[in-house]
C-alpha cells in the first residue's frame, strides 16, 4: 500500500491494518485458487520489504483450515532500502538524522518473523538477503539465523540482468564478478554463504552455529524415532584437508570424509550433540 513508508517511520504503529486489511485477503485469495487444485503442499505468504524489523508487530492472524502454510519475510538493512526508495522516486526523502539500525534491524526482522509464523501457524523462512558484497552483512545475518533455527535463501547466485536493480549497475548482488565465468566466483563470499548446516534432523533443532573462519560447527538436538538419519552439509570448501566429528548420542553411519554427514539416533528420548572442526 500506499502507506508502506509508516512501518518504518513510525515504528510503534507499523502496517497492521494494511497486513489484516489488504495484504492477507490478497493472499487468501490467491491461496483458495491453489488449494482447489493442490491441497497439500505449502503455500507462502509474505509482509511488506521492511517487516519486523522495526519491532513492530504485524497484522497477520490464522488462516482457518489452513495447515500447511509458510511465511517468507525478507532480511535487508532499512537505510539502504530507503535510499534506494528516494533514488527511485518512491519516497521524497530520507530524513537527515534516520539512523543506520542495521544490526538491530537485522535480529528484530527473525524475532518477529517466529513470533507471526508462530501466530499464523507457519514455518517462517527468509527468502531474500544479501545483495551486496558486504562480507560483515553476510556473517551477521547468516549467524542470527543459525541462532534464530532459521532456513534462509541468499539473493542472488547471479546478477541475471536483474531488471530491479540493473541501472545502478553495481554488480554486488551475485557471488561471481562475470555470470558467464564460474572462475571469477568471489571467493570471501562463498566461504561466507557455503556452510555446514543440518539438512534433515531426526528429532527437534535445539542449537546451531557454524563459524566460517575456522570452519566450527556445533549442533544439537532432541532425537527422536525416525526412519531416516540425520544429514548434515559438510562443504569441502571449508574443510580442504578433511574434518573430525565429536558426537554424542548418535553414530556416524557415513564414511569418512563424506560431504553429506550422517548420523543414527542412539536414543530416541535424549539429546545428540555433534561438532565438525578442521584437523
Amino acid at each position: 500500500g500506499v502507506e508502506w513508508p509508516s512501518c518504518i517511520f513510525v515504528p510503534q504503529t507499523g502496517c497492521p491494518s494494511s497486513d489484516a486489511d489488504e495484504i492477507q485477503p490478497f493472499f487468501e485469495h490467491a491461496m483458495a485458487g491453489i488449494r482447489a487444485h493442490d491441497p497439500g503442499n505449502l503455500v507462502w505468504m509474505e509482509p511488506q520489504l521492511l517487516a519486523g524489523g522495526t519491532g513492530s508487530p504485524t497484522g497477520f492472524t490464522a488462516i482457518a483450515g489452513e495447515e500447511q502454510l509458510g511465511y517468507s519475510v525478507h532480511n535487508y538493512c532499512p537505510l539502504s532500502a530507503l535510499l534506494q526508495a528516494a533514488e527511485f522516486g518512491l519516497l521524497d526523502a530520507v530524513p537527515a538524522d534516520f539512523p543506520d539500525t542495521c544490526e538491530d534491524f537485522e535480529k528484530e526482522v527473525f524475532v518477529q518473523s517466529r513470533r507471526t509464523a508462530d501466530r499464523i501457524r507457519a514455518v517462517d523462512l527468509v527468502t531474500e538477503f544479501g545483495a551486496t558484497d558486504d562480507i560483515g552483512l553476510l556473517d551477521r545475518v547468516t549467524r542470527l539465523a543459525d541462532q534464530n533455527l532459521t532456513g534462509w535463501q541468499y539473493w542472488a547466485y547471479k546478477e541475471w540482468g536483474d531488471p530491479t536493480t540493473q541501472s545502478q549497475g553495481s554488480g554486488a548482488q551475485g557471488l561471481f564478478t562475470d555470470d558467464a565465468d564460474l572462475s571469477s566466483v568471489k571467493v570471501a563470499k562463498l566461504a561466507i554463504l557455503e556452510r555446514s548446516y543440518p539438512q534433515a534432523t531426526a528429532g527437534i533443532p535445539l542449537e546451531l552455529s557454524f563459524d566460517p573462519a575456522s570452519g566450527d560447527f556445533h549442533y544439537r538436538y532432541q532425537a527422536r524415532p525416525s526412519s531416516a538419519p540425520t544429514t548434515i552439509h559438510v562443504p569441502p570448501a571449508s574443510y580442504p584437508e578433511g574434518y573430525r566429528v565429536d558426537v554424542s548420542g548418535a553414530k556416524i553411519s557415513s564414511a569418512v570424509g563424506a560431504p553429506s554427514l550422517t548420523l543414527e539416533n542412539l536414543d530416541c528420548g535424549g539429546e545428540v550433540s555433534v561438532q565438525i572442526r578442521r584437523p
